[in-house]
Parts: structure tokens; sequence; C-alpha cells
């Protein structure tokens, strides 16, 4: 008549239980942030490579171009008003270059940043002639020898350096000129192999 109870489980056990179950939940939540993280890393290596290509474009467009003006501006027949509209163009692409500079590899900041002063150089060069060549037209009636030299001044071209400030845009074309083979030569052998044989491309970077 007297019927065996049955045994209940104990409290122990039923918390047991549950342990295996927040071991569970714990170990996809640390693998998400552990993939979140990479993902951010990721993301930003792009982004600075990205912002990297862009500078050293722009760098190449640049410095192509102020190449062209410097050998332009050391003629005699220059002509410092088309001149002085690209180069307005070149020191605006190589700020633009230098905007994310603290980001940007150091070789291709060194670049920019000496390109940059150069091509600023050449501005003002270009801006002074501008500047002589307008002031003396305006200021030639004061003398008759004045105006002697303002006569023999227009028989020559007007829109072009003179012979001190094209000796100074040589010198800049020359240092220019190291420097981009200074460029190529370390980039040829920071970029060299030994099992590459085939010779690789000139570039600031």
């Amino acid at each position: 008549m007297n019927k065996q109870a049955t045994p209940k489980t104990p409290p122990e056990a039923s918390s047991t239980e549950t342990k295996p179950k927040t071991a569970t939940m714990r170990a996809p939540l640390f693998a998400r942030i552990v993939l979140i993280v990479l993902a951010v890393a990721v993301f930003l290596g792009i982004v600075l490579t990205m912002v990297n290509i862009r500078a050293a474009g722009t760098y190449n467009q640049a410095t192509q171009s102020l190449q062209t003006n410097l050998k332009a501006a050391a003629k005699e027949n220059a002509d410092l008003n088309e001149l002085k509209a690209s180069q307005q163009q070149n020191d605006a692409q190589l700020s633009d270059a230098k905007t994310f500079s603290y980001v940007l590899l150091p070789s291709i900041s060194q670049s920019i940043a000496s390109n940059a002063k150069t091509s600023q150089q050449l501005t003002a060069l270009i801006n002074q002639a501008l500047t002589a060549q307008n002031g003396g037209n305006g200021s030639t009636s004061s003398s008759n020898a004045s105006g002697a030299r303002s006569s023999s001044a227009s028989s020559t071209p007007e829109s072009s350096l003179n012979a001190e400030q094209r000796k100074k845009v040589d010198e800049l074309l020359k240092q220019n000129q190291e420097l981009q083979q200074s460029n190529a030569s370390s980039s040829a052998s920071t970029s060299s192999s030994p099992s590459s044989s085939s010779s690789s491309t000139t570039k600031p970077w």
C-alpha cells in the first residue's frame, strides 16, 4: 500500500545543465567581435591604399606638367600668362595631394612636398616677372631714359623671364630631375627581388 516516492532531482543538477548553454553563447559573441575588428582593419587598409594610389597618381600628373613648365620657362620666348595658368593648376593638384600627408607613405609624402616647393618657386618667379613687366610699362613716362628703355624692351617679347630668372629656373629644373632620378633608383632597388630578372617601371613610391 505504501507507494515508493519518486526521487526528485536535486537543484544542483539543474544548474549544471545550464552551464554548457552559457558557454556556447559566449563563444559566438567573441567570434563576432574578432570578425568585426578584422573587418574594420581590412577596411582601413583598403582606404589607406586608395588614398596613397590617388595621391601618387596626382603627383605623377603634376610632376609631368611641372617638368614641361620648367623647360618652357627656361626659354627666351616663354609665354608667362600660359605658364601662370598651368602653374596654378599644378599648385592646386600638389596641394590636394598633400591633404592626407599624415597617412601617406614616407616616400610619396616627401616627393609631393619637394615638388610642391619647386612648383611654388616657379610660380613665384612667373608672378615676379609679370609684375615687373606690368609695373615697368606703367612707370616709363618719368624720364627720357626710362622711355628709351621701355621702347627697347617693347621690341623683345614681353612674356618671358629675364636672364637671372631663367638661371633660377635652370637650377630648379636640375634639382627636380635629380629628385626624379633619385626616386627612380630607390624605387628600383626596393622593388627588385632575386627571383625577378625583369626591370620594373620607375615610380615615386
